[in-house]
């Protein structure tokens, strides 16, 4: 289950990237391991890079196709939080934050959804009093940017696609987004 946390005050849904990480890591650490890139886990390799690439995009996507609420949508994870995953048992915490800031930014600028980094975890947004949530929310919102959908960046996330090979990422699927990418 993918915990999310709705303001219905700033129309907004956060959610936990780290459940949508915990969703994939089977698949992630099954891939590694066919690869045999899981007992000498790093980051710069290709072949890892583009395992949990293409299964947390794939998980973000899934979690977009689910979700037909409207209003903002940011995707929080914090170093808290990442503890908690199965791959920290193969690499630091340190390690996959730092990755996570890199391919959360790429997957910025080819999905329509924000992404929220902070050093409480998740619970604590699910836990505090409704004023102190505002406070969070304008906060995220004040350190995410706002983007418009602009029909020549999709030459730049054509390009990213073929390069990281995400054939299921095409016009069409993008068609489907393209309303959220003017809103977001």
């Amino acid at each position: 289950m993918i915990n999310n946390v709705f303001i219905p005050n700033h129309m907004t849904h956060v959610v936990s990237l780290t459940d949508i990480i915990q969703s994939q890591e089977v698949n992630i650490i099954n891939d590694l391991y066919a690869f045999d890139k899981l007992n000498k886990l790093v980051f710069t390799d290709s072949d890892t890079k583009k395992a949990f690439y293409f299964h947390i995009i794939n998980g973000v996507c899934e979690y977009l196709d689910e979700h037909d609420k409207p209003g903002d949508l940011v995707f929080y994870y914090s170093s808290c939080d990442l503890k908690f995953l199965e791959l920290t048992t193969y690499v630091s915490v340190h390690n996959v934050r730092n990755f996570l800031d890199t391919l959360t930014s790429h997957i910025a600028k080819v999905l329509p959804v924000h992404f929220y980094k902070c050093s409480r975890c998740f619970d604590h947004l699910k836990n505090i009093k409704s004023g102190e949530r505002a406070n969070t929310i304008l906060e995220i919102k004040n350190n995410t940017h706002k983007k418009r959908y602009n029909p020549t960046s999709f030459r730049k996330i054509q390009k990213f696609i073929k390069q990281q090979q995400f054939n299921y990422l095409d016009k069409k699927y993008f068609s489907k987004y393209r309303y959220m990418m003017k809103l977001v």
